[in-house]
């Protein structure tokens, strides 16, 4: 339906002036410097870049959520007309490593969610790039997934990662020797404790208790626009990277990290974003820009709304398990908890750090006792 601009000028008039507010500045009206251009469709989105000898990339996802990589195919894919490549791991110019995803753009050899990326085909079309990624074959030896938060701690609990890769694993939750190691499965990333006073004692002077466990699942953030990124090389051997992101200086940080160069060697652009609420940040972006280094060509990846669901950022799912005691008269004395976060695959996005900022809030307790838990599963990276 085409635009009107009547319609526009009748909602402005419908805004109260600063005379009807008699100074306030509540309710003045504070247009979008950025809104006439969206709602008339002219601003340009990541996916929209234009790039003189654009590749475009599919990605093909793992379909189990644990499994070995025992062998992938590749030669159907590449011949069909418009597939330049095919690109598993050992194609990726990653040089650094550590325990984020972002130094395994491509799983190496262990695949740890359902829907990470295995392969990514580029092709001169995003038809030729959807129908190559339909017909690559990937052999996965299934192994037992954790998908359980609680049950992934227990002791003999199955690991989300078996096979660890060079400088996957994070620094251990416990010291060498603690006896409370052993309450606890591998699959433990990150522990805070927090405490001052004695809860035992304070609850033990309190006239009423009260406890609980309550859990909150994985929250997709549900915006408009899916993650899209794309990836060339300068002449003068600058990476560059245009992006739907919320952190370019992270994201151009991170990309220096993963491919052993020095920051003023990379440039990343924020293009407009069409939604994120802390998903895109250094998603795709290391594929992408693996992917253009690799074959020495700009690489452009917009996500489908089904890769999105299954491989981006969600809030993590939490289990509080909550003990409050309070006087007769309604004063909070002490609080016990014990949060548990679901870190995903990876361990770099744990929230445990906060479960006692984020418990105690604004209130006096007379004593506090939270621990907070990170652990390993087999689900998506959750939002860092």
């Amino acid at each position: 339906m085409a635009l009107d601009p009547r319609d526009a000028t009748a909602a402005d008039a419908a805004w109260p002036t600063t005379s009807e507010t008699a100074g306030s500045q509540v309710g003045l009206r504070r247009p979008r410097t950025d809104g006439r251009a969206k709602v008339t469709g002219s601003t340009h989105y990541a996916g929209d870049l234009v790039q003189r000898g654009l590749l475009h990339a599919r990605i093909v996802p793992a379909v189990y959520a644990h499994a070995r990589i025992r062998a992938i195919d590749r030669a159907a894919a590449l011949g069909i007309p418009g597939v330049m490549a095919v690109l598993t791991a050992g194609d990726l110019p990653v040089v650094g490593s550590g325990p984020e995803r972002r130094f395994e753009p491509l799983a190496i050899d262990e695949i740890v969610y359902a829907g990470q990326p295995v392969a990514l085909v580029i092709a001169r079309s995003e038809e030729a790039a959807e129908d190559g990624a339909a017909v690559v074959r990937v052999e996965e030896e299934p192994l037992t997934p954790v998908v359980d938060l609680l049950a992934a701690l227990e002791p003999g609990a199955p690991l989300a990662r078996v096979h660890p890769r060079e400088g996957a694993v994070p620094a251990p939750a416990f010291e060498p020797g603690d006896p409370q190691a052993a309450l606890f499965s591998g699959n433990l990333v990150g522990r805070t404790r927090d405490q001052r006073g004695d809860v035992d004692a304070e609850l033990s002077l309190c006239d009423a208790i009260v406890e609980g466990s309550f859990a909150a699942p994985w929250a997709y953030q549900a915006y408009l626009e899916p993650h899209a990124a794309t990836a060339w090389v300068e002449p003068d051997g600058t990476l560059a990277v245009t992006a739907s992101t919320q952190a370019i200086f992270a994201t151009r940080n991170h990309l220096a990290a993963v491919f052993g160069l020095p920051t003023a060697r990379v440039r990343v652009t924020g293009a407009p974003i069409g939604g994120g609420f802390g998903s895109k940040q250094t998603v795709i972006e290391p594929l992408v820009a693996a992917a253009a280094l690799a074959v020495g060509a700009p690489v452009r990846l917009v996500l489908t709304r089904r890769e999105d669901f299954a491989s981006t950022k969600p809030a993590q799912a939490t289990v509080a398990e909550v003990r409050i005691g309070a006087t007769r008269e309604g004063r909070l004395r002490a609080l016990q908890a014990r949060v548990v976060y679901d870190t995903g695959a990876y361990a770099e996005s744990s929230w445990h750090m906060v479960a006692a900022p984020l418990l105690t809030g604004p209130y006096h307790w007379t004593a506090f006792d939270v621990v907070g838990l990170g652990v390993r599963t087999n689900r998506f990276a959750p939002v860092s």
